[in-house]
């Protein structure tokens, strides 16, 4: 860019100005590269900082436990990680897996199972209760699958989790609180999909 004329010989006959151009131009570019440099280490922060997290190799379902042929440890950034993730496989034997996980889905607490306990036990997520429950004839549950349970006076519990299929019956993962109002429906309980 050309300087007019007139400003060019003040430039050029009187250094004071120059060098006062050239000083203020020099802070403004040193501001904002400042301020560039000091974004990109705060954005690298973010996102550079990792955690070994335990994340899925393939497609887990319900009742599966984790182990190196399904899942390993990873260097996850912090900005991604989601609460609860595992640093490594569960230190309780036969941990099963209480919904299907996706490949690569980061392993939660709340996606398994508790551990040490009997096997239909061990699929219940924490903080539920298992009820069995009648399942219609041609209802085609598989365990992880989602269903209300419907009882004489209307729906007893909503979005339960499937854990265990037997003929005509159905364990359920419901909370403590829905698990009292399932028992009290008893046999006249049954299960319908919840889209």
């Amino acid at each position: 860019m050309r300087l007019p004329h007139r400003l060019r010989r003040v430039v050029a006959t009187r250094p004071i100005v120059y060098w006062t151009v050239t000083i203020a131009v020099a802070a403004g570019t040193a501001t904002v590269v400042q301020r560039a440099t000091a974004d990109a280490a705060e954005t690298r922060h973010r996102w550079g900082d990792t955690r070994p997290t335990l994340v899925t190799l393939r497609a887990v379902g319900t009742g599966e436990t984790l182990g190196p042929s399904n899942a390993e440890v990873r260097d996850v950034p912090l900005a991604v990680r989601p609460d609860g993730a595992l640093d490594g496989l569960p230190a309780e034997p036969n941990r099963a897996v209480a919904v299907p996980l996706v490949a690569g889905e980061v392993v939660t607490a709340a996606r398994l199972g508790r551990g040490g306990r009997s096997e239909v036990a061990g699929l219940l997520p924490e903080g539920t209760r298992g009820i069995a429950v009648a399942v219609p004839d041609g209802l085609p549950l598989q365990p992880g699958d989602t269903v209300d349970v419907i009882g004489p006076t209307g729906v007893v519990a909503r979005g339960a989790t499937v854990v265990r299929v037997g003929e005509q019956t159905a364990v359920v993962a419901v909370s403590a609180a829905e698990a009292v109002d399932v028992a009290a429906a008893g046999s006249d309980a049954v299960v319908v999909l919840a889209p």
